[in-house]
């Protein structure tokens, strides 16, 4: 069953190579914040820094709780998932959001942007976050997130078992579906919006 789920490791180095991912995130989280303005150094808010592993931590958690759900999902079709390796595998995969983070940055100006579709309509917002749920949802979606969720629904086909490809597909678009429209209704109603429109 464990190599149903391969890494590309072995199991002494899951600590420190989790460790490194996790200052990846940081050193992301720490940039968006400087680059956004949301936490801005000496302005006797909160230390930008804290508030970059706060973010560090529930992207890991959230990783964790992802590789939860599919092993319930799992179970349901008949097949026990190694979670932990599952969750190892998909801090992994989520190098590939700090890459497209790495990329964001003010709009290449007038003409297209070859950045565009690997890092989504977000870019078009420049150093600023979306101004709706919508954009904050679903603003992200480009070639890395593509790569990422193929890479996910791969590794959950393995672990299911042969045959298994199809469902493993859809379980991935489906959570990756509710969990941006659950996050475009989030921020909406965080600013005083409603997602329904019409506020």
């Amino acid at each position: 069953m464990r190599d149903r789920v391969p890494l590309p490791f072995r199991s002494w180095a899951v600590l420190p190579w989790l460790a490194f991912v996790a200052w990846l995130w940081w050193r992301a989280a720490l940039e968006r914040l400087a680059a956004t303005g949301a936490a801005p150094a000496g302005a006797g808010g909160p230390d930008p820094a804290a508030l970059a592993l706060a973010a560090t931590g529930m992207k890991l958690a959230g990783h964790a709780l992802e590789a939860a759900w599919y092993a319930a999902c799992g179970r349901a079709l008949g097949a026990r998932l190694p979670v932990v390796r599952l969750a190892v595998a998909l801090v992994t995969l989520s190098m590939l959001d700090v890459a497209r983070l790495a990329l964001l940055g003010p709009p290449a100006g007038e003409g297209f942007d070859p950045r565009l579709p690997l890092v989504g309509a977000e870019l078009l917002a420049g150093a600023g976050a979306p101004h709706d749920g919508f954009g904050a949802a679903f603003g992200s979606f480009g070639l890395f997130v593509a790569l990422r969720l193929a890479g996910t629904a791969w590794l959950l086909a393995r672990a299911l078992g042969e045959g298994r490809g199809g469902a493993a597909a859809l379980l991935v678009a489906a959570t990756w579906l509710a969990s941006r429209l659950a996050a475009w209704w989030v921020v909406d109603l965080a600013r005083g919006r409603s997602p329904l429109g019409g506020g």
